[in-house]
Protein backbone atom coordinates (compact mmCIF):
# COMPACT_ATOMS: atom_id res chain seq x y z
CA UNK A 1 0.00 0.00 0.00
CA UNK A 2 1.41 3.39 -1.01
CA UNK A 3 -0.22 6.68 0.04
CA UNK A 4 1.34 8.96 -2.52
CA UNK A 5 1.49 12.56 -3.68
CA UNK A 6 2.62 11.47 -7.13
CA UNK A 7 6.39 11.74 -6.80
CA UNK A 8 6.91 8.47 -4.92
CA UNK A 9 5.32 6.23 -7.52
CA UNK A 10 7.06 8.17 -10.30
CA UNK A 11 10.47 7.55 -8.70
CA UNK A 12 9.64 3.86 -8.30
CA UNK A 13 8.64 3.59 -11.95
CA UNK A 14 11.73 5.45 -13.16
CA UNK A 15 14.06 3.28 -11.10
CA UNK A 16 12.60 -0.06 -12.15
CA UNK A 17 15.12 -0.20 -14.97
CA UNK A 18 17.97 0.70 -12.60
CA UNK A 19 17.31 -1.53 -9.62
CA UNK A 20 19.37 -4.54 -10.72
CA UNK A 21 23.05 -4.23 -11.51
CA UNK A 22 22.79 -6.88 -14.22
CA UNK A 23 20.61 -4.77 -16.47
CA UNK A 24 21.59 -2.81 -19.52
CA UNK A 25 23.54 0.37 -19.05
CA UNK A 26 24.14 3.01 -21.68
CA UNK A 27 27.83 3.29 -20.77
CA UNK A 28 28.50 -0.47 -20.71
CA UNK A 29 31.60 -1.75 -22.45
CA UNK A 30 31.44 -4.88 -24.62
CA UNK A 31 33.07 -6.87 -21.83
CA UNK A 32 30.52 -5.71 -19.29
CA UNK A 33 27.62 -6.49 -21.64
CA UNK A 34 29.03 -10.00 -22.11
CA UNK A 35 29.51 -10.55 -18.37
CA UNK A 36 26.00 -9.33 -17.64
CA UNK A 37 24.55 -11.81 -20.12
CA UNK A 38 26.39 -14.60 -18.35
CA UNK A 39 25.14 -13.33 -14.98
CA UNK A 40 21.54 -13.27 -16.22
CA UNK A 41 21.84 -16.85 -17.45
CA UNK A 42 23.26 -17.92 -14.07
CA UNK A 43 20.46 -16.14 -12.19
CA UNK A 44 17.87 -17.91 -14.31
CA UNK A 45 19.56 -21.31 -13.91
CA UNK A 46 20.29 -21.13 -10.18
CA UNK A 47 16.75 -19.92 -9.35
CA UNK A 48 15.16 -22.40 -11.75
CA UNK A 49 13.48 -19.45 -13.45
CA UNK A 50 11.90 -18.13 -10.23
CA UNK A 51 13.87 -14.86 -10.25
CA UNK A 52 12.75 -12.61 -13.05
CA UNK A 53 15.43 -10.63 -14.82
CA UNK A 54 12.90 -8.09 -16.03
CA UNK A 55 11.37 -5.59 -13.62
CA UNK A 56 7.65 -4.91 -13.77
CA UNK A 57 5.15 -2.88 -11.76
CA UNK A 58 4.08 -4.92 -8.67
CA UNK A 59 0.59 -6.28 -9.36
CA UNK A 60 -0.29 -6.21 -5.65
CA UNK A 61 0.84 -2.64 -5.03
CA UNK A 62 -2.16 -0.43 -4.24
CA UNK A 63 -1.48 3.28 -4.73
CA UNK A 64 -3.72 5.93 -3.20
CA UNK A 65 -3.17 9.39 -4.66
CA UNK A 66 -4.01 12.44 -2.56
CA UNK A 67 -5.23 14.58 -5.48
CA UNK A 68 -6.20 14.28 -9.14
CA UNK A 69 -3.11 16.35 -9.93
CA UNK A 70 -0.91 13.74 -8.25
CA UNK A 71 -2.53 10.93 -10.21
CA UNK A 72 -2.24 12.86 -13.48
CA UNK A 73 1.44 13.62 -12.75
CA UNK A 74 2.05 9.90 -12.22
CA UNK A 75 0.25 9.00 -15.45
CA UNK A 76 2.34 11.53 -17.40
CA UNK A 77 5.43 9.74 -16.08
CA UNK A 78 4.34 6.27 -17.22
CA UNK A 79 3.02 5.00 -13.87
CA UNK A 80 0.17 2.45 -14.17
CA UNK A 81 -2.85 4.01 -12.41
CA UNK A 82 -5.75 1.89 -13.63
CA UNK A 83 -6.38 0.41 -10.18
CA UNK A 84 -5.23 3.44 -8.17
CA UNK A 85 -7.42 5.12 -5.56
CA UNK A 86 -8.02 8.80 -4.85
CA UNK A 87 -8.34 10.05 -1.26
CA UNK A 88 -7.73 13.69 -0.39
CA UNK A 89 -5.68 14.46 2.70
CA UNK A 90 -7.47 15.83 5.75
CA UNK A 91 -6.54 18.14 8.61
CA UNK A 92 -7.36 18.11 12.31
CA UNK A 93 -10.06 20.75 12.69
CA UNK A 94 -9.73 20.70 16.47
CA UNK A 95 -6.24 22.17 15.92
CA UNK A 96 -6.94 24.48 13.00
CA UNK A 97 -9.80 26.44 14.49
CA UNK A 98 -11.84 29.11 12.74
CA UNK A 99 -11.87 32.80 13.53
CA UNK A 100 -14.39 35.06 11.75
CA UNK A 101 -13.02 38.34 10.40
CA UNK A 102 -15.68 41.05 10.06
CA UNK A 103 -12.95 43.44 8.93
CA UNK A 104 -9.48 43.15 7.45
CA UNK A 105 -6.45 44.37 9.38
CA UNK A 106 -4.75 47.70 8.67
CA UNK A 107 -2.20 47.09 7.30
CA UNK A 108 -3.35 43.77 5.86
CA UNK A 109 -1.51 40.72 7.13
CA UNK A 110 -0.23 38.17 4.58
CA UNK A 111 1.16 34.75 5.45
CA UNK A 112 3.22 32.40 3.24
CA UNK A 113 3.96 29.03 4.90
CA UNK A 114 6.17 26.47 3.17
CA UNK A 115 9.74 25.47 2.44
CA UNK A 116 11.89 28.29 1.11
CA UNK A 117 12.94 27.01 -2.30
CA UNK A 118 12.38 27.83 -5.95
CA UNK A 119 9.62 25.29 -6.56
CA UNK A 120 7.59 26.85 -3.73
CA UNK A 121 7.77 30.28 -5.36
CA UNK A 122 8.64 32.13 -2.16
CA UNK A 123 10.20 35.08 -3.98
CA UNK A 124 6.84 35.82 -5.62
CA UNK A 125 5.51 36.83 -2.20
CA UNK A 126 8.24 39.46 -1.99
CA UNK A 127 7.38 40.71 -5.48
CA UNK A 128 3.74 40.88 -4.37
CA UNK A 129 4.70 43.17 -1.50
CA UNK A 130 6.50 45.50 -3.89
CA UNK A 131 3.44 45.67 -6.17
CA UNK A 132 1.11 46.32 -3.24
CA UNK A 133 3.29 49.23 -2.18
CA UNK A 134 3.03 50.62 -5.72
CA UNK A 135 -0.76 50.33 -5.40
CA UNK A 136 -0.61 52.30 -2.11
CA UNK A 137 -1.71 49.24 -0.12
CA UNK A 138 -0.06 48.77 3.26
CA UNK A 139 0.75 45.17 4.08
CA UNK A 140 2.91 43.01 6.32
CA UNK A 141 4.29 39.66 5.21
CA UNK A 142 5.30 36.64 7.27
CA UNK A 143 7.24 33.86 5.51
CA UNK A 144 7.37 30.63 7.50
CA UNK A 145 9.48 27.61 6.67
CA UNK A 146 12.81 25.86 6.45
CA UNK A 147 15.41 27.25 4.05
CA UNK A 148 15.96 24.45 1.52
CA UNK A 149 18.19 26.49 -0.77
CA UNK A 150 20.67 29.00 0.60
CA UNK A 151 21.22 30.49 -2.88
CA UNK A 152 17.50 30.99 -3.34
CA UNK A 153 17.18 32.50 0.13
CA UNK A 154 19.92 35.00 -0.73
CA UNK A 155 18.09 35.82 -3.95
CA UNK A 156 14.99 36.60 -1.90
CA UNK A 157 17.00 38.75 0.52
CA UNK A 158 18.48 40.69 -2.40
CA UNK A 159 14.98 41.23 -3.80
CA UNK A 160 13.89 42.62 -0.44
CA UNK A 161 16.95 44.88 -0.20
CA UNK A 162 16.72 46.14 -3.79
CA UNK A 163 13.07 47.10 -3.31
CA UNK A 164 13.57 48.62 0.16
CA UNK A 165 10.92 46.39 1.73
CA UNK A 166 10.83 46.60 5.52
CA UNK A 167 7.61 44.79 6.37
CA UNK A 168 8.72 41.21 5.82
CA UNK A 169 9.46 38.73 8.62
CA UNK A 170 11.03 35.27 8.24
CA UNK A 171 10.22 32.54 10.73
CA UNK A 172 11.70 29.06 10.87
CA UNK A 173 9.45 26.02 11.01
CA UNK A 174 6.89 26.35 13.81
CA UNK A 175 4.71 23.81 15.60
CA UNK A 176 1.03 23.34 14.80
CA UNK A 177 -0.26 25.52 17.62
CA UNK A 178 2.01 28.42 16.66
CA UNK A 179 1.10 28.02 12.99
CA UNK A 180 -2.60 28.13 13.82
CA UNK A 181 -2.05 31.30 15.84
CA UNK A 182 -0.28 32.89 12.86
CA UNK A 183 -3.10 31.91 10.52
CA UNK A 184 -5.60 33.48 12.90
CA UNK A 185 -3.61 36.72 12.93
CA UNK A 186 -3.46 36.87 9.14
CA UNK A 187 -5.96 38.09 6.56
CA UNK A 188 -4.55 36.48 3.42
CA UNK A 189 -2.63 33.28 2.74
CA UNK A 190 -0.64 33.49 -0.49
CA UNK A 191 0.25 30.08 -1.94
CA UNK A 192 2.63 30.67 -4.89
CA UNK A 193 3.83 27.08 -5.33
CA UNK A 194 5.05 25.90 -8.74
CA UNK A 195 5.16 22.25 -7.64
CA UNK A 196 2.77 20.19 -9.77
CA UNK A 197 2.40 17.02 -7.73
CA UNK A 198 1.05 16.38 -4.24
CA UNK A 199 -1.69 17.97 -2.17
CA UNK A 200 -0.41 20.67 0.15
CA UNK A 201 -2.19 21.02 3.47
CA UNK A 202 -1.38 24.75 3.54
CA UNK A 203 -4.51 25.79 1.59
CA UNK A 204 -6.62 23.48 3.75
CA UNK A 205 -5.21 24.94 6.96
CA UNK A 206 -5.55 28.54 5.78
CA UNK A 207 -9.16 28.09 4.67
CA UNK A 208 -9.98 26.27 7.90
CA UNK A 209 -8.65 29.16 9.98
CA UNK A 210 -10.45 31.88 8.03
CA UNK A 211 -7.61 33.21 5.85
CA UNK A 212 -8.47 34.33 2.33
CA UNK A 213 -6.56 32.02 0.00
CA UNK A 214 -4.81 33.25 -3.15
CA UNK A 215 -3.20 30.38 -5.05
CA UNK A 216 -1.56 29.50 -8.34
CA UNK A 217 -3.59 26.30 -8.21
CA UNK A 218 -0.65 23.91 -7.90
CA UNK A 219 -0.20 21.00 -5.45
CA UNK A 220 -3.86 20.19 -5.95
CA UNK A 221 -5.10 23.53 -4.60
CA UNK A 222 -7.16 24.23 -7.74
CA UNK A 223 -9.16 21.15 -6.78
CA UNK A 224 -9.91 22.62 -3.35
CA UNK A 225 -10.63 26.31 -3.91
CA UNK A 226 -13.67 27.58 -5.80
CA UNK A 227 -12.59 30.79 -7.50
CA UNK A 228 -14.32 33.88 -6.07
CA UNK A 229 -16.42 31.67 -3.76
CA UNK A 230 -13.98 30.12 -1.29
CA UNK A 231 -10.76 31.82 -2.42
CA UNK A 232 -8.96 33.02 -5.51
CA UNK A 233 -7.00 31.21 -8.21
CA UNK A 234 -4.60 33.33 -10.26
CA UNK A 235 -2.44 32.30 -13.24
CA UNK A 236 0.84 30.67 -12.24
CA UNK A 237 3.52 33.29 -11.70
CA UNK A 238 1.20 36.24 -12.36
CA UNK A 239 1.96 38.33 -9.29
CA UNK A 240 0.33 41.36 -10.95
CA UNK A 241 -3.03 39.57 -10.99
CA UNK A 242 -2.51 38.54 -7.37
CA UNK A 243 -1.93 42.19 -6.39
CA UNK A 244 -4.98 43.34 -8.38
CA UNK A 245 -7.04 40.59 -6.74
CA UNK A 246 -6.16 41.98 -3.32
CA UNK A 247 -6.99 45.54 -4.37
CA UNK A 248 -10.14 44.95 -6.40
CA UNK A 249 -11.65 41.72 -5.11
CA UNK A 250 -10.64 41.67 -1.46
CA UNK A 251 -10.18 45.21 -0.17
CA UNK A 252 -13.16 46.52 -2.15
CA UNK A 253 -15.46 43.57 -1.47
CA UNK A 254 -18.32 43.30 1.00
CA UNK A 255 -18.42 39.54 0.58
CA UNK A 256 -15.21 38.49 2.32
CA UNK A 257 -16.89 37.37 5.56
CA UNK A 258 -19.24 35.15 3.59
CA UNK A 259 -16.31 33.77 1.56
CA UNK A 260 -14.28 32.65 4.58
CA UNK A 261 -17.38 31.09 6.16
CA UNK A 262 -18.01 29.12 2.98
CA UNK A 263 -14.35 28.10 2.80
CA UNK A 264 -14.46 26.77 6.35
CA UNK A 265 -17.62 24.84 5.50
CA UNK A 266 -15.90 23.19 2.52
CA UNK A 267 -13.02 22.03 4.71
CA UNK A 268 -15.37 20.73 7.39
CA UNK A 269 -17.49 18.82 4.88
CA UNK A 270 -14.76 17.37 2.67
CA UNK A 271 -11.24 17.67 4.11
CA UNK A 272 -11.34 16.86 7.80
CA UNK A 273 -9.00 14.31 9.34
CA UNK A 274 -11.97 12.17 10.41
CA UNK A 275 -13.22 11.99 6.83
CA UNK A 276 -9.75 11.11 5.58
CA UNK A 277 -9.52 8.20 8.04
CA UNK A 278 -13.03 7.03 7.15
CA UNK A 279 -12.28 7.04 3.42
CA UNK A 280 -8.97 5.26 3.97
CA UNK A 281 -10.64 2.53 6.01
CA UNK A 282 -13.33 2.17 3.36
CA UNK A 283 -10.68 1.78 0.69
CA UNK A 284 -8.83 -0.86 2.69
CA UNK A 285 -12.01 -2.85 3.21
CA UNK A 286 -12.77 -2.76 -0.50
CA UNK A 287 -9.26 -3.57 -1.76
CA UNK A 288 -7.59 -5.83 0.77
CA UNK A 289 -10.31 -7.82 2.59
CA UNK A 290 -8.01 -10.84 2.93
CA UNK A 291 -5.44 -8.79 4.83
CA UNK A 292 -8.18 -7.52 7.16
CA UNK A 293 -9.42 -11.06 7.85
CA UNK A 294 -5.89 -12.30 8.57
CA UNK A 295 -5.38 -9.42 11.00
CA UNK A 296 -8.64 -10.24 12.79
CA UNK A 297 -7.63 -13.92 13.15
CA UNK A 298 -4.35 -12.86 14.82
Amino acid sequence: MLDDGGLGSVLIAKNFTKMLYFEKGEADTRTRVYLKKIALLLINWLSNGLISTVNSWPSNLFVIYNSRSSKRYAEMNSVPTRNAGLIYSGIDLSKFVFKPRPNLSEPIQIIVPGRICKEKGTIDAVKLMSLLRDLKIQANLIIIGKVDSTDYYMEICNEIKNNNLNDIVFLDMVDQDRLTSLYLQSDICFFPSYQKYGLSRTPLEAMACGCILITYGNEGSHEIVQHCKTGFSVPEGDVDIAAKTIKERILQSNNIHSMVLQARSVIENHYSLDQYIHQFEKYLLSKVPQAIKMDIKK
